[in-house]
């Protein structure tokens, strides 16, 4: 016991498929999660980080995919953990969204290596979305693709 007990004090685990009773809200999944630990990590600040703090009294029910998964992200996080399993971290989150995330990002100046730290994505699929992005804007680089952004008010 003594063994498990250790595992799961330094491991956090995000599946590809998860639920939660469907009126369990965001605020109370934290709260109740972080009770199962001795010291937790801030569940105010991981509710911060993905994005969630304006989704803390909505029900589990009523969140999109993505917002689920950045909650079960949040989950695996909160008993502040050496170690986080990541499963399909992509299932369910919006590309349109997540491309959105990437352009606001470059536009502060964030490097790729960076931008994959912030979204808990890999540089390749930032890459990905950097391609998908300048695309759609006919841009070639970083600095057109924000241009572009700006003169759209897709950003600002």
């Amino acid at each position: 016991m003594a063994d498990r007990e250790q595992v799961t004090r330094i491991l956090g685990a995000q599946l590809q498929e998860s639920e939660l009773q469907a009126k369990l809200t965001v605020h109370e999944a934290l709260e109740l999660y972080a009770a199962c630990y001795p010291a937790p990590a801030d569940w105010r600040t991981l509710a911060e980080r993905p994005g969630l703090t304006d989704k803390l009294s909505t029900r589990f029910g009523k969140l999109s995919g993505g917002q689920k998964q950045r909650l079960f992200i949040a989950l695996a996080l909160v008993g502040d953990p050496r170690v986080v399993v990541l499963d399909e971290l992509t299932t369910g989150l919006d590309p349109r969204a997540r491309e959105r995330e990437v352009l606001e990002l470059v536009a502060k100046g964030t490097s790729n290596r960076e931008i994959a730290a912030e979204l808990f994505i890999s540089e390749a699929t930032v890459k990905t979305h950097l391609t998908h992005v300048y695309a759609k804007l006919g841009a070639k680089d970083r600095a057109a693709a924000v241009a572009v952004a700006y003169e759209r008010k897709i950003l600002g």
